[in-house]
């Protein structure tokens, strides 16, 4: 096993447990990311103390580092000074190949990608890829792989220059300069919906500002960032277009989840407003939603435009609970007021998916469907169970009627009225018990149907005391 990193408690995988470092001044170990993130945190209090010493990344260690295991072990950035580790480093010359030479300086990743896209304008107006080295006064360019690796602009412009010196069409600028938004510089982002372009700067600043309305108003995309464009920035733009952040991955996440609701919702979602404005409001809760439920296969057409809200719409189904209980089926009437039309199954089996109330509902109907569909007992011999709180039914033909769904029992002279009370019954020690007819033996009931056998062998009804097939 490798050992545990000291400052992120992550074991290092044993391919990768030689970037463990140990400092030699108090001996604790840590991976190389964790030591470059503990300095960098310090480097402000140095600066501002004029202080050049930094202490381990060891919480409650204050051993100073040493300069040389700094040195030797950390690299920093040549563009924002920051610390890193050797593996966050990308250096021209490991990128290079086998025939070609480039230089020996490193930056990271964020460092790089910025300076690239600021060469990109002078490399299109040159017709020719090559970025040039960010260090002053080396003249040598950065590999071209490299470049590839950390900016998808540089790819895209030279698809287009290839295009360009492939083509005989008079070549023409594609490379727009200057930002119609910020007034700067730079590689445009080009929403394909519209056409608009904006530097990655200012589309990620208008994904920000409209990143808190987003979940709260039920929009489907982001709007273009240019005013008056009602047109949507697709989640792939947000993605693909834009540099990796919080703002973009956050705004494309969102527009993921409102294609998930409008695809759980299938035909029976409604919405009335484009996918860049508010959605629909509930009319039972007031509340922006991404898209309404209604039911299209309802009894009526005016219902099919009753809508509302899931979770609207289960809460009103929970409660005529008591009504489908009464009439034995699904008797949801439809939400809107005065309309006086029944759901349809579909929208019941939608909601019954999403409520535990409505599942459970809709498994005792589902059992009481195939009781009633059983080919051995038809609708003639079908009986009622007496009990008000079940829904199940028993079948004539026998001595004793019983409920397949509660397992009561009753007579089938005493037809399907109200459930018998119990006879006979006493208390003894907290217990409901009776006597056996016969030998008058204190028996208690603790389960199963109400047929009783006593160690006597006497056989009775328990809920009637009757003697079992006629006996005494």
């Amino acid at each position: 096993m490798a050992r545990p990193c000291a400052w992120c408690a992550e074991g290092v995988p044993p391919e990768e447990k030689l970037w463990l470092r140990e400092s030699p001044t108090c001996g604790h170990s840590a991976c190389t990311a964790c030591w470059a993130r503990s300095v960098n945190s310090q480097s402000e209090t140095a600066r501002g103390e004029q202080q050049l010493c930094f202490r381990c990344c060891v919480e409650g260690c204050g051993c100073e580092l040493d300069l040389t295991f700094l040195r030797e072990e950390l690299h920093s950035c040549l563009l924002c000074g920051q610390y890193q580790s050797e593996r966050s480093l990308f250096t021209n010359e490991s990128w290079a190949g086998t025939w070609h030479a480039a230089c020996e300086h490193a930056a990271c990743l964020p460092c790089l990608h910025k300076h690239i896209d600021g060469q990109l304008a002078k490399c299109d107006k040159q017709r020719f890829l090559r970025v040039p080295c960010y260090a002053p006064g080396c003249h040598k360019v950065i590999p071209q792989t490299l470049v590839f690796e950390a900016s998808d602009a540089a790819k895209k412009l030279a698809e287009n220059l290839d295009e360009q010196h492939n083509t005989t069409k008079p070549w023409r600028f594609t490379f727009q300069l200057e930002c119609p938004l910020c007034k700067t510089f730079g590689w445009l982002r080009e929403d394909i919906q519209c056409g608009h372009v904006a530097c990655e700067t200012c589309w990620t600043k208008w994904a920000g500002s409209q990143l808190a309305t987003m979940p709260v108003q039920k929009q489907l995309r982001l709007r273009c960032c240019h005013e008056g464009c009602e047109c949507e920035v697709d989640a792939e733009f947000l993605r693909k277009e834009l540099p990796p952040s919080f703002v973009t991955e956050s705004c494309a996440w969102l527009a993921d989840e409102a294609d998930k609701t409008l695809r759980r919702l299938g035909t029976r979602a409604w919405r009335n407003s484009a996918s860049t404005q508010p959605g629909p409001v509930c009319s039972v809760c007031r509340e922006h939603q991404v898209a309404l439920l209604h039911d299209p296969a309802g009894a009526g057409a005016t219902c099919a435009g009753h809508a509302a809200c899931e979770r609207c719409w289960a809460t009103w189904a929970e409660g005529q609970l008591d009504r489908c209980l009464s009439e034995r089926s699904i008797a949801v009437r439809c939400l809107a007021p005065g309309c006086g039309c029944m759901i349809s199954e579909g929208l019941w089996l939608y909601l019954a998916a999403r409520s535990g109330q409505l599942a459970h509902m809709q498994q005792r109907l589902a059992r009481r469907r195939r009781l009633q569909a059983n080919i051995l007992f038809p609708e003639a011999v079908q009986v009622e169970c007496p009990r008000r709180e079940c829904m199940g039914l028993g079948y004539l033909g026998f001595d004793t009627v019983m409920c397949f769904m509660c397992e009561y029992q009753w007579l089938p002279e005493d037809g399907a009225g109200g459930a018998p009370a119990e006879v006979d019954v006493e208390q003894i020690m907290g217990l409901q018990v009776k006597r056996c007819p016969k030998c008058q033996e204190y028996i208690e009931k603790n389960g199963g149907c109400d047929h009783m056998t006593c160690r006597c062998t006497y056989q009775f009804f328990w809920s009637t005391m009757r003697g079992y097939r006629g006996g005494a």
